[in-house]
């Protein structure tokens, strides 16, 4: 979301020097780590209890909770990216919404699409859910993981 910066006009002034563009977004990128990650932990999605959480038991998507590793953070959205292709009537959405008519064992932690948490799935989602830095290992700078297993995946067929 772009503004023009007319403070001296909206002050009375003359508008004397040039006009700059501002890019409102400000906030970093909505990607799945740490973002979503953090709101499936928080919701209780990847919690093993009862069986019926993402985090143990027979759910079809299988979490690893409070994953932070490089490698338990592709696992889990390995697990969710399928879940989240299809804008607002993605599974990822639309299990956890009451209303929606699908059935979800964990319960629907969103009452309606209103929900901040469902929002910000959402715009995650029309992003084309990407999935973000980790910090490497080593303490180094942070990369773009899928990025990295995409690349090294196709050296690999070249192998083949």
């Amino acid at each position: 979301m772009i503004r023009l910066a007319l403070f001296g006009f909206l002050l009375g002034g003359a508008c004397t020097g040039e006009l700059h563009e501002i890019d409102d977004a400000g906030a970093a990128p909505l990607t799945f780590a740490p973002t979503i990650e953090s709101d499936l932990d928080t919701l209780g999605c990847s919690a093993s209890g009862g069986g019926l959480c993402h985090g143990g038991g027979t759910a079809p998507m299988h979490l690893v909770m409070g994953a932070s590793d490089s490698v338990s953070l592709m696992l889990n959205y390995a697990q969710v990216k399928p879940r989240a292709s299809s804008g607002a009537t993605s599974l990822l959405l639309t299990k956890p919404t009451m209303g929606t008519g699908v059935s979800h064992a964990g319960g629907q932690p969103f009452a309606s699409t209103s929900d901040a948490t469902y929002q910000r799935w959402l715009a995650w989602i029309t992003a084309g859910d990407p999935f973000g830095a980790v910090t490497a290992s080593d303490g180094g700078a942070p990369h773009d993981l899928a990025a990295h297993l995409d690349a090294a995946a196709s050296d690999d067929a070249g192998d083949m």
